[in-house]
C-alpha cells in the first residue's frame, strides 16, 4: 500500500504506459506498410512465387517476421530468394525495433530493479527489520512476502496494460486475431511474469546482501545492464571476433554477381 500511494509508482507506471501505446502506434504503421507491400507483392494463383504475409504478432515483438517474409521463386533449379521485405520505415535501419519486446527486455526489467532495491536494505537502514524479525516473523516468509509483494506490484499494471494493448489490437483494421494470435499473446504475457519475477528475485538478493540501499541501487543497476546488454551482445562479439563472416549485402551482392 505504501508504494502504490507513492510517487515513484505513478511515475515509473505513466512511463510505462506512454512507451507502451508509443510502442503499439509505431509498431502497428510500420505492420501496415508492410502489410500493403504484401498486397502489391503477392503472386496470383498458380505462380510460381511465393510470399510469406507479416504476422500480426509482430505489432508486439518483431522478431524475425521481416527477414521472413520474402519473395521467393520455385522452379526446376529449386527455391530462389529474389528480394527480402524488411522494414519500410527506414527508421528501424538505424535504430532498435520500438516494439514490445524491447519494452519487456529492458523497462520491465529497469521497474522491477527500482522498486526492489531498497526492500530489505531500507528497513536495515530505517531499523524496522531488526523490530519485524524480533516479533517472530520467519526470515523465509518475510523475504517471499516482500518478493511478491513487489512482484505484483510490477506486473499487474504491465499485465492490464499489454492486455488491453491486444484487445485494441485485435479489433485494428488488418489484422487477424485468431487462436494463434491469442496463444502468442499468453505466451508472450507468460515469459514476461517469469522475466520479472527474476529481476524482482536479484533485486530482493542484492539488497539482502547489503546495509546501504545507495548500495543496492549501484549494485542492482549494475546488474540490471550487465544482463540485458552487456551478456545478450556478448555472444554476437566473440563470435564475430573468433569467425570472421562477411556481412549480409556482400554475400548477397555475390550471389547476384554469380
Amino acid at each position: 500500500l505504501e508504494n502504490i500511494v507513492s510517487y515513484s509508482f505513478f511515475i515509473l507506471t505513466g512511463l510505462l504506459s506512454l512507451l507502451m501505446v508509443v510502442s503499439v502506434i509505431v509498431s502497428y504503421g510500420d505492420y501496415r506498410l508492410r502489410l500493403e507491400n504484401y498486397s502489391i507483392l503477392r503472386p496470383q494463383e498458380n505462380s510460381p512465387n511465393i510470399i510469406i504475409p507479416p504476422n500480426p504478432v509482430s505489432i508486439f515483438a518483431k522478431g524475425l517476421d521481416a527477414n521472413l517474409g520474402r519473395l521467393y521463386e520455385i522452379s526446376m533449379l529449386g527455391i530462389q530468394v529474389h528480394m527480402s521485405q524488411h522494414s519500410v520505415n527506414r527508421l528501424f535501419s538505424l535504430f532498435t525495433v520500438p516494439d514490445m519486446l524491447f519494452i519487456i527486455k529492458v523497462m520491465l526489467a529497469l521497474i522491477a530493479i527500482l522498486f526492489t532495491f531498497d526492500v530489505i536494505a531500507g528497513e536495515k537502514e530505517n531499523g524496522t527489520l531488526k523490530l519485524t524479525l524480533a516479533n517472530g516473523s520467519q526470515r523465509a516468509s518475510l523475504l517471499l512476502g516482500k518478493m511478491l509483494g513487489r512482484f505484483v506490484l510490477i506486473f499487474v499494471p504491465f499485465f492490464i496494460l499489454f492486455f488491453a494493448g491486444a484487445i485494441v489490437v485485435s479489433l485494428l483494421p488488418g489484422v487477424q486475431s485468431g487462436g494463434y494470435y491469442w496463444q502468442r499473446v499468453a505466451i508472450i504475457l507468460a515469459a514476461s511474469g517469469l522475466y520479472a519475477l527474476v529481476f524482482s528475485s536479484i533485486g530482493v538478493f542484492i539488497s539482502s546482501l547489503v546495509h546501504g540501499s545507495s548500495t543496492a541501487m549501484i549494485l542492482s543497476l549494475a546488474v540490471w545492464v550487465l544482463f540485458v546488454f552487456v551478456i545478450p551482445n556478448m555472444g554476437t562479439t566473440i563470435a564475430r571476433t573468433v569467425s570472421d563472416v562477411p556481412p549480409s549485402e556482400l554475400v548477397e551482392m555475390q550471389s547476384r554477381l554469380a
